[in-house]
């Protein structure tokens, strides 16, 4: 719904979109995109289960929440400053997508 429609998209997902269009899906979107954001810090990664070290999954979720909602990025981001202050690839990842750590 949220792609235009000359995205390169399948033909199924064309019928998709306009079904929703169709249904007044578009006027949820707002609302959902609410919901996403008060959710934002639940759905992120825990940085204790990440593989080799490589944190890398957790800088894109952490890019995402930045360019959704600031503030939750940075309740994210003191609690980690904290938590894993010594994780120094956690915060390479950070950087390496363009982050303010």
């Amino acid at each position: 719904m949220v792609l235009p429609e000359d995205s390169g998209m399948s033909l199924l997902d064309k019928v998709r979109c306009r079904a929703l269009k169709d249904m007044g899906g578009d006027s949820c979107l707002s609302m959902a995109m609410q919901g996403w954001k008060r959710r934002l810090r639940a759905i992120v990664p825990d940085t204790e289960k990440s593989y080799k070290s490589d944190y890398s999954h957790h800088a894109q979720w952490m890019k995402a929440i930045y360019e959704l909602s600031p503030d939750a990025y940075n309740g994210i981001l003191a609690e980690w400053q904290e938590k894993h202050k010594r994780r120094r690839n956690l915060w390479r990842d950070m950087r390496a997508h363009h982050l303010p750590v």
